[in-house]
């Protein structure tokens, strides 16, 4: 019962977290509990865990490639800055 009540919590961190590892024990437990309530069958407990563990990978993907365009345009607008700045002062 205590095990239970610590996965639930696991598993609202989870859901509050999109990335790391809270998320996927998160979800881990969710299938977890969901087994040992016997709402789920172990088919679909399994094909769960694999759309699971490719969501989060999605949005781990995802948040690294919007800090990457954030970094790109961040050095972009420094070129640019230093560009036409350095332009503008010799006209």
């Amino acid at each position: 019962m205590v095990t239970d009540n610590l996965l639930g919590v696991f598993n609202l961190l989870g859901c509050v977290y999109a990335r790391g590892a809270f998320c996927i024990f998160g979800r881990l437990s969710y299938l977890y509990l969901n087994y040992r309530s016997g709402i789920e069958k172990s088919g679909i407990l399994m094909i769960q865990l694999l759309q699971m563990i490719g969501q989060t990978s999605m949005r781990r993907k995802r948040f690294i490639n919007e800090e990457m365009k954030e970094k790109d345009y961040e050095i972009l607008s420094i070129k640019m800055y230093l560009f036409y700045g350095n332009n503008r002062e010799k006209n």
